[in-house]
């Protein structure tokens, strides 16, 4: 794993270039409260803005620290796509973010929780759970006009 300097251009194991979209308002409240010792271009650093030089390390280190377990640094990409579908974005645009080539590779880490496959049943309920009297079953069990 490599860290990217700020407005550099990530280049993929497969060598196709893409860029990192980070919302600045949220970045900017994130790190707000971190002091460095010197300015720095690298987004996580350590005080003297030097890059974290193991940063698998570190995530180990604060899943430790916070009681975390059976969690592994990848599975952050699975809850980004995750949260990014559950919150209405689309797939292709989920696909360009995680700078997949396939559909069937977002598909593959894209999620859904359960709370929010619930939700979606209850849209049909909403929107047509109440039987329309004016419907009658035909022949072949399809719900015809009368």
């Amino acid at each position: 794993m490599r860290f990217v300097s700020a407005g550099e251009p990530i280049v993929s194991r497969q060598k196709t270039q893409y860029e990192m979209c980070i919302n600045n308002n949220t970045l900017t409240e994130t790190l707000q409260g971190i002091k460095l010792e010197k300015p720095s271009p690298w987004v996580f650093c350590k005080e003297n803005g030097k890059p974290y030089t193991n940063v698998r390390q570190s995530f180990k280190t604060a899943k430790r620290r916070g009681g975390i377990e059976d969690f592994h640094f990848h599975d952050l990409r699975h809850t980004f796509a995750s949260r990014l579908v559950m919150g209405g974005v689309d797939l292709t645009t989920v696909k360009e973010l995680l700078g997949h080539k396939s559909f069937k590779m977002t598909l593959r880490y894209a999620h859904l929780s359960p709370k929010h496959k619930r939700f979606a049943v209850e849209v049909l309920d909403q929107n047509f759970g109440k039987v329309d009297q004016n419907l009658t079953k035909a022949e072949g069990g399809d719900l015809v006009s009368r």
